[in-house]
Parts: structure tokens; C-alpha cells; sequence
């Protein structure tokens, strides 16, 4: 009977190196066993099904992975550096689509394990290990395999350090990477002879190959790779009979951190007589890889399986050792003298290697040809541990208690196997997917340019400065006059004082020249540390907290202080330059704030914070905020994204300019849990995760005056109906042809009614204001808790959306205000608002007309039932819902074996 091996690597992501491990473990264990069959773990499965003629399944696939290891015999996990935590770890995400690296890997020794079969960790490369975490689960990986080898020395050291110990049925060894046992063939040689003639590149041709990758955890890309661009145009320059051929090992135009081939482009910009340049843009083989580094004079290579290979023919290398594996390789080889000191040479460092290298290369061919004899025999000690190993296993029939741990696992992860595959390839392998250094470029062009300047000069005056009373001031008087406006700027004074009387927390501006930005995070740290606190909550806001600004983080905020959490509020700004009042000051009880650019440029405090239970939540995905996600989860921060808004069609009008969609999966992708404020949202997201949670936003009856519920009199029947709006009035979703158009119509018909806006943002409309002065007032921005002084003479309210994918996202708070004042409302642009009793959907002028007359002739039924607006209303708080959120965050439950 044939038995099935189940593979699991970095496979079916164009990594040519990985490509290369799996096609030697298959060959080599074919070739002593031709009877096997594999089942290989893929993010390409039919790339790799076909590539390889093996069954292939995608690594995200849950349910197919459990049920290739009730047909497994045993598991093989390898090779190359799959355990390390780069990019973190998140130790709840075994055999779940959120895992990553160490998780994704990791889950096959469990899997195994659950199953009672073997598993073998196939020549792995591990490291680096920055956390204890990290070293904690790379143990267990260890502890639940039945063989293990490992392709150097460092990585069994690393091993031991993590506290693995040996147990009598295991077997543990140094070998090598399978890679050492690649071979070519004489077609491979006609390829690649093809290859050089097109390019006019002879045998007298001093031709160097180079590798390169994205590196930025030692030094930015823009301080290395210009350095070695000048290396490489010094060599040409000095040699006139050298051409360099720039060779991608990996091509992914989806993720810079793993696309060789932008890199390389990149240092092109930077090289002189590119006649002399060859670019590799075309996908090769690992044998055709191979073949051309044995024709070149020396290799220079970033990527391990680039040395790997020129090693195998014996072609001189140098080293640039991003990684310390490639060190380790360099110096298990004998030649560490050809390795750079960084991937940043010094000045003619790098030249003076290749000058070395080609001086030497009769001895350095010799030398590693005889390391390369000695790495290929140890390589074979993988095949024969895999086939014992294999020969000694004996499946079982699946128990009772291994089918419910899988039952368990798909109820978890609610799997849709069709709906999920083809966006799992593209998404999940983004651990640290952006491309901020273009929305950082672009960014910098926005700010530099003169609307930018203008726009940022115009917010100033009328948000952030003494300026913005008269702003206001002008404003009022262009649609009211001159009285109502000093009427309505004394009620202000008068009502801005009573507030900073009611403000129990005082807080001021600081000279940020005179601060140390990491004393004051940590300092922030230390106060909520030394509190008793039921845990931590760094919540991210586009603004600074203002406990009278009725915005739904700020609503978070406040209800999480006022149930004994810590809040580390992180507020948005564009640049340093703008001042912030409460820097690192407590801003409202276990509140303190942080400005945005403190907080990113110091996030290595937050391992300062001593809480078991931390959150971060995201409630915008810029770019900025997925990294933090990234690193804090180091830290056991549980990621919390709430989809609060339609970002991507924000984005398509002009606002969220810092937007980009594989961000915002990404954060989807790796979120441990997703709310959304409406079904829109959720449906949005449902290829990607099935385990959104529908969580709305709310109202605080404090806030409006808890003596205002019901406050409207609605009494139209005998008098001029009173409709109103309050929020926000920009053209890019206020659909502001549309109320003119009913405007018009309203003229034409006669119908006595009459409009009250209140709000900010709204275009230069001062002549069509005048021109519907009749029924049509403006009342400028009004504070939340002054709002029942208008709504209390209303009989209905008002939403007036474009209708568009935008406005259909939205979960207006307006909607539940409005409810709470007692208005019956008419929306436009937002169907899914039908479900409450007291809301007319519209999409026409005449339906608008309708849906008012009927209000006006019926207003006490207007409302519907008052049973129905009184269960929305109670559900609807934020204290409801964000009561919600904490019972998710505690029922998450965690699997672990």
C-alpha cells in the first residue's frame, strides 16, 4: 500500500530557493521510494501540483490540511528558515488562516501530533529568535517531532537555547540544506548558453551575478542600496571587460518585502553603463539558476540559496550577510573573508572582494567544491531519516477525540473553502505588506504643494486656533445675519465655560522642544502600570480627545475609563508642527494621549506595559497603524479592527488619502477580532474572514441630556412641518442637489415646510441659501449637548446621502440621536437604515414629498411603535455596545493543544 507524506513549507510563493528545497526532498526521496505519495502545502497549489506532480493544498486551506492528515503517514516540515519571528508571532493562531511564521509553520508538528503520527523537521534554518515567545513555541515544535535535523551548527545552538531537551525516542542531527543535492542537466546547459549569446556575453567575459532582497530591520533601503550601486559602477568603471547580471530570486509585485526583481530595478536607476547590465525579468528554475551562476566569475548574494547554488559549481561568492544564517554558511565554508561586514559596504570594501575573488577563484573553486561534496552527503542523511522514519509508521483509524479536536478547529476558523483560496494566495502571505515609502512620496508632495499649504492654513484658522470663534462668527452671519450670529457666539462663550467648569481633568499645551518623546510614553506607562487596572487599551483616533466630542472612539474611550481600563489614547496629526493640548498628560480619568508620530517613533516602550490583558484598536487602517499592529503583537497585544466606514470609497472622493487596499485585508487578515458598524461592511469583508461581528454605533443619553428623550413635539398637523439635519454637510456625500431638487419641488407644490442644517464642512452655498430663505435655514455647528434646543421644535429629521457604495457603509450615530429626540426620520442613500421602525427610506423627490405629507398628516404613528423604539434605543447606548465588545474580546477563546 502507499503511504502519503504531508510537506509543509515556503512553497508556491516564487521564492526560487524554497522551490529548490522542495524539488530536492521529493527527488531525493523518490529515488529511494518511488512508491510514496505527497500531499504538499502550498500558497500556489496548482502551480505546485502541476510543477511538482505531487496533490497540493494551500497552506490556508484549513479544512483540506485536516483532512490530508487523516490520510498521512507521516509529516515533513522543511526546509529553509521557517521558524523565526521577523515579523512577530501570535501564539492563538495554530491551524488557524491568522497564523503567522512561526504559527503557520509550527501547526504542522501539532497537527502530527493530534493525528499520532510522525513528524519530521526536514533540515531547518531557525533564527532569528527575538522573543521568549518565539523560543517557547519553537520548543514545542521541537518537542512534537519525532526526527529532526538541521542544516547548521547555529541553528542547533539556537536550538538549546531555547530549552529543548532530547528525549529517548527522538533523534536530532546536523545535516545540511537539501539544496546541496540539486543537480542540472545538458538542457540546462543549452538554455543558458542560449541565454548568454543573445546577450553578446562570451567565456572571456568577466561576468559577476548578484542577488539582492528588501531589508530594512538593519538599515533602510535608502541608505544600503545606493552603497552598493557605487561599488558596483566603481568595479565596472575599472573594469571595462566585466558585465554583472542582476538575478531576482524571488518575483512578487504584490508585497515589496518579498519582490527581488523591484530591488533590483531599483539599484538599476542607480548603475552606470548598463549596456553592461543584464536584468533577469522572466521566472527561471533553480537547475537553470545553477547553470548560469557556474558560467560567472563570482556570485554576490544577499539571498542563501543564491550562495547555495553558486557553492554547488564551485563559482567564488561573496557575501552580504543580512541574516546570520548566511554568515553561518560563509564561515561553515571556509571563506568568511569574503563576506561584507554589512549589507551597507564601506567604501571599496565590496570592490576589493570581487578583485580578491576573481584573483583567487582557482582555489576558491576547489575549496568549496569540496565543501559542496561534504554538504551534499550530509543532505542525503535527510532522505534516509525521512524514509525510516516513513517505513516505521503506522496509520490508524481516526478516534473519536482526534475528529472532535478537528470539528472544534472548523467551527473555529469557519472555513469557505471556494469563496477563500484565491484570496488567501494573494492576502495571507503579507505579513508586513505596504508601500509606505510611495505614500510617504506622495504624501511629502500633497504637503509641499500650495492647496496643501492653503488647506492646512484654512483648518487652523477654523479648528485650531482663537481665529476659528470668528471663523464661526462670519459664517452665521453669511447665512443668518448679523444678530442671530452674535446671539449664537454669546451662547457659545457662555456654554464653553460651563463645559471647562464641568471638566474634571485639566490639561495644557507643552513646549515639545523641551521633552524627551520616549521619557513621556514611558512615563504614561508607569501611571497606568502602577494603577489597578483591569488592563490596557491603546485606541487609535484621527483627532485629539475631547470628552464633548460625540465621536465613537471618544465614546470608547470614555466608557473604557469609566469600567477601570487604561486608555493610551493615540491622536493623529500630520506633523510635528501642530500643536496638541495633553501630551502626555491624563486627559480624562485613566486617559492620557499621545500624539501620533510619539507613539510610532517609540514603540518599543510598549513591552513596558506589565497588563495581562492588552488591546489595540484600530479604527482606521492607515498604513502606519498595521506595522504597529505587527509589533505590538510581539508585545501579546490582542489586534481589535473595527470597520467603522466604507475607507476605500473615502478614498475615491478625495478623503482618507493615505488609503490602500492590501493594507486594509491585511489588517482584516491578522485582526484577532473584527467588528464593523453595518452589514454593507461585513459583506465586503466576507471573502477574506467570516468572523466579523456586526457592532453599530450608538448614542450617549448624557451627552444629549437625559431629560431630552422624547423631546420633539411634533405637532405639524396644524403648522409648518420642521425638518432637520444635523452632522457633517461636505458635497462629497451630502447630496446636496438632491435637497434643492425638493426644494424646487416644494416651491412648485406649495407644501409649507421647512428645513434647519446643522453642521460643518459644508460647501460656499450662500446664494442658493438665500435664494430658499423661505424654507431653508443654516445654524452652523452646534455642540452636541445643546442639540435638543433645535430638535425639541422639530417634527422629523433628515438623511440626505448620496447614494453610493459610501453612504450604503455608513451607520450614521445621527439615526440614533434622532430616535432619542423622538423624530421620525426620512433617509436617503442608506437602505439598510429600513430596518428601524421610525425610518422612511426614500430615493426620490417624490417619495420625499410623500413620506413628509405623511408625517405631517399622521405624526403621532409617524414614530411606529413605541415598544420597537424603545428595545432599539436601549440596545443602541455606546455602554450597550461597547459592553458588546469587551464580552467578544473575553469570549475569543483561544485553542491550544
Amino acid at each position: 500500500m502507499n503511504k502519503y507524506i504531508l510537506i509543509g513549507g515556503y512553497y508556491g510563493a516564487g521564492n526560487l530557493g524554497d522551490e529548490a528545497i522542495l524539488q530536492c526532498i521529493l527527488k531525493d526521496i523518490r529515488a529511494q521510494n518511488n512508491s510514496t505519495s505527497f500531499i504538499v502545502t502550498s500558497w500556489n497549489p496548482e502551480q505546485t501540483a502541476t510543477q511538482f506532480n505531487v496533490e497540493a493544498i494551500h497552506w490556508k486551506d484549513i479544512a483540506a490540511l485536516l483532512e490530508a492528515s487523516k490520510r498521512a503517514d507521516m509529516i515533513i516540515l522543511g526546509g529553509g528558515g521557517l521558524l523565526q519571528d521577523y515579523w512577530g508571532i501570535k501564539p492563538d493562531t495554530y491551524l488557524r488562516r491568522a497564523s503567522m511564521d512561526i504559527t503557520t509553520y509550527a501547526s504542522l508538528p501539532l497537527l502530527a501530533k493530534i493525528m499520532n503520527i510522525p513528524c519530521m523537521i526536514y533540515a531547518m534554518g531557525l533564527g532569528p529568535l527575538q522573543s521568549d515567545l518565539a523560543l517557547e513555541h519553537t520548543r514545542l515544535a521541537f518537542d512534537r517531532s519525532l526526527v529532526a535535523t538541521l542544516r547548521d551548527q547555529a541553528s542547533l545552538e539556537l536550538l538549546e537555547k531555547t530549552g529543548f531537551i532530547k528525549n529517548a525516542q527522538q533523534t536530532i542531527q546536523v545535516t545540511a540544506d537539501p539544496v546541496f543535492t540539486l543537480t542540472t542537466s545538458q538542457e540546462d546547459e543549452k538554455n543558458v548558453a542560449r541565454f548568454l549569446y543573445k546577450r553578446d556575453i562570451d567565456d572571456h567575459t568577466d561576468l559577476i551575478a548578484l542577488s539582492l532582497r528588501f531589508w530594512d530591520q538593519t538599515s533602510s533601503l535608502d541608505n544600503w542600496l545606493p552603497r552598493i550601486a557605487e561599488e558596483l559602477n566603481r568595479y565596472l568603471a575599472e573594469h571595462e571587460n566585466s558585465q554583472l547580471i542582476l538575478l531576482p530570486f524571488q518575483s512578487d509585485p504584490n508585497n515589496p518585502y518579498t519582490d527581488d526583481l523591484a530591488i533590483l530595478k531599483h539599484l538599476y536607476q542607480f548603475l552606470s553603463n548598463t549596456w553592461r547590465v543584464h536584468l533577469i525579468e522572466q521566472s527561471i528554475s533553480p537547475q537553470f539558476a545553477q547553470t548560469l551562476l557556474q558560467k560567472c566569475d563570482v556570485v554576490v548574494g544577499m539571498r542563501l540559496h543564491s550562495l547555495i547554488l553558486a557553492i554547488n559549481t564551485g563559482t567564488p561568492v561573496i557575501a552580504l550577510p543580512y541574516d546570520p544564517k548566511v554568515a553561518s554558511l560563509m564561515k561553515e565554508a571556509g571563506v568568511e573573508e569574503y563576506s561584507c561586514q554589512s549589507i551597507s559596504p564601506q567604501p571599496e570594501e565590496l570592490t576589493k572582494l570581487i578583485d580578491r575573488a576573481i584573483k583567487n577563484r582557482a582555489d576558491l573553486k576547489k575549496k568549496l567544491q569540496t565543501f559542496a561534496s561534504q554538504k551534499k552527503a550530509l543532505a542525503l542523511e535527510n532522505v534516509n531519516l525521512a524514509i525510516n522514519t516513513l517505513n516505521q509508521s503506522q496509520r490508524t483509524p481516526i478516534t473519536f477525540a482526534q475528529d472532535f479536536a478537528f470539528q472544534t478547529l472548523l467551527q473555529l476558523e469557519k472555513v469557505d473553502e471556494e469563496q477563500e483560496q484565491a484570496q488567501v494566495k494573494n492576502e495571507a502571505t503579507l505579513q508586513r505588506i505596504h508601500q509606505l515609502e510611495a505614500q510617504s512620496a506622495q504624501l511629502a508632495e500633497i504637503q509641499s504643494s500650495k492647496f496643501w499649504k492653503l488647506a492646512k492654513l484654512y483648518y487652523r484658522i477654523a479648528q485650531d486656533s482663537p481665529l476659528k470663534f470668528l471663523y464661526q462668527f462670519l459664517t452665521v452671519v453669511r447665512y443668518e445675519g448679523f444678530t442671530p450670529a452674535l446671539k449664537k457666539s454669546y451662547q457659545g462663550v457662555v456654554k464653553r465655560l460651563q463645559l471647562k467648569q464641568k471638566t474634571t481633568f485639566k490639561v495644557s499645551y507643552v513646549d515639545e522642544s523641551s521633552i524627551d518623546a520616549t521619557q513621556v510614553l514611558q512615563q504614561v506607562i508607569r501611571n497606568l502600570n502602577d494603577r489597578k487596572l483591569k488592563g490596557i487599551f491603546v485606541v487609535t483616533s484621527a483627532f485629539p480627545f475631547d470628552e464633548f466630542y460625540n465621536q465613537r472612539v471618544i465614546n470608547l474611550a470614555k466608557f473604557l475609563s469609566a469600567e477601570n481600563w487604561g486608555v493610551i489614547f493615540v491622536a493623529w496629526r500630520w506633523s510635528k508642527d501642530e500643536k496638541m493640548l495633553g501630551i502626555g498628560q491624563e486627559v480624562y480619568k485613566n486617559i492620557f494621549q499621545i500624539p501620533v508620530d510619539m507613539f510610532l517613533e517609540n514603540q518599543i516602550e510598549m513591552s513596558g506595559v506589565v497588563a495581562e490583558k492588552k488591546y489595540f484598536v484600530v479604527q482606521f487602517p492607515h498604513p502606519e497603524f498595521f506595522t504597529s499592529a505587527l509589533s505590538l503583537a510581539k508585545y501579546n497585544f490582542k489586534i481589535v479592527y473595527e470597520i467603522i466606514d466604507e475607507w476605500e470609497e473615502f478614498h475615491k472622493v478625495g478623503q482618507a488619502i493615505w488609503f490602500n487596499k492590501n493594507i486594509e485585508q491585511a489588517v482584516v487578515l491578522n485582526a484577532n477580532v473584527l467588528t464593523a458598524v453595518s452589514k454593507p461592511l461585513i459583506e465586503k469583508f466576507s471573502s477574506i474572514r467570516k468572523d466579523i461581528h456586526l457592532l453599530p454605533n450608538g448614542y450617549d443619553p448624557a451627552l444629549l441630556g437625559k431629560q431630552n428623550r422624547a423631546i420633539a413635539k411634533r405637532n405639524s398637523k396644524n403648522t409648518q412641518l420642521q425638518i432637520g439635519y444635523f452632522g457633517h454637510l461636505t458635497e462629497s456625500w451630502f447630496d446636496w442637489d438632491f435637497l434643492f431638487s425638493v426644494l424646487e419641488q416644494i416651491k412648485t407644490e406649495n407644501l409649507d415646510l421647512h428645513f434647519h442644517l446643522i453642521g460643518y464642512g459644508e460647501p460656499n452655498l450662500a446664494d442658493k441659501f438665500k435664494q430658499y430663505q423661505n424654507h431653508l435655514t443654516f445654524h452652523g455647528r452646534v455642540q452636541p449637548a445643546d442639540l435638543w434646543k433645535y430638535a425639541q421644535n422639530w417634527d422629523a429629521a433628515l438623511i440626505c446621502f448620496k447614494s453610493n457604495v459610501l453612504s450604503e457603509a455608513v451607520d450614521p450615530l445621527k439615526i440614533y440621536e434622532y430616535g432619542f429626540f423622538g423624530l421620525p426620520v426620512i433617509v436617503k442613500g442608506i437602505s439598510h437604515l429600513n430596518s428601524f421602525s421610525y425610518v422612511n427610506v426614500i430615493q426620490t423627490e417624490a417619495q420625499f414629498i410623500d413620506a413628509a405629507r405623511q408625517i405631517q398628516n399622521q405624526p403621532n404613528s409617524a414614530l411606529g411603535s413605541k415598544k420597537e423604539l424603545d428595545l432599539i434605543l436601549e440596545s443602541s447606548t455606546w455602554k450597550q455596545r461597547f459592553s458588546e465588545l469587551l464580552r467578544l474580546l473575553e469570549k475569543e477563546q483561544w485553542i491550544s493543544f
